[in-house]
């Protein structure tokens, strides 16, 4: 489909969004940002960086379960989650015109 998991590259886009899953308050939903251990740096599904100063990642992981490695946003909120917590995604495709 050509289509991946949503990055977030600005605040007018992390608005928009935070708008729309927030009319969905019993759904979180999963976007394109991970890291492949605990303290590595969280990654977008294209490689690049997290930028700090867009949003904060609220922590869910506890010391008998560290292991929380991607990324969902529920009712406007960003958290750490552990990547098999089944859930819904939003997706994103350039358009080609």
């Amino acid at each position: 489909m050509g289509s991946n998991l949503l990055k977030i590259d600005s605040l007018k886009e992390l608005e928009f969004i935070s708008r729309q899953v927030s009319s969905q308050p019993d759904h979180s939903f999963w976007i394109g940002l991970s890291r492949r251990q605990t303290e590595e740096q969280w990654l977008w599904d294209d490689g690049s960086m997290l930028l700090s100063n867009l949003f904060q990642i609220r922590r869910t992981a506890t010391k008998q379960d560290p292991s929380h490695s991607c990324v969902w946003i529920h009712v406007s909120v960003i958290y750490d989650q552990l990547c098999s917590r089944p859930s819904y995604s939003i997706c994103e495709k350039k358009l080609s015109i």
